[in-house]
């Protein structure tokens, strides 16, 4: 699995993106996609959210047909 983002403070999407590969994120407090384009497509292709507050999909986020995706909430995360 390629770690795109581990342990960082917020994350929030400032361009479009297409997510063809298997990225993961750990995020400190919360995640939001800011109404941009992000579409993950492709069979190899895997979303990997955890998150420790909060996982805002606003509208333009898409997963494509074959392609994974995965969010979740986890309180646990240490800063």
């Amino acid at each position: 699995m390629i770690i795109k983002g581990y342990n960082i403070e917020n994350l929030t999407f400032k361009t479009d993106e297409s997510i063809q590969s298997r990225i993961y994120y750990k995020v400190l407090d919360k995640v939001d996609t800011n109404n941009k384009q992000i579409v993950v497509s492709g069979n190899e292709s895997n979303l990997t959210i955890i998150a420790k507050n909060s996982i805002s999909l606003k509208p333009g986020f898409k997963v494509e047909k074959l392609a994974r995706f995965k969010a979740s909430i986890d309180k646990t995360i240490a800063n």
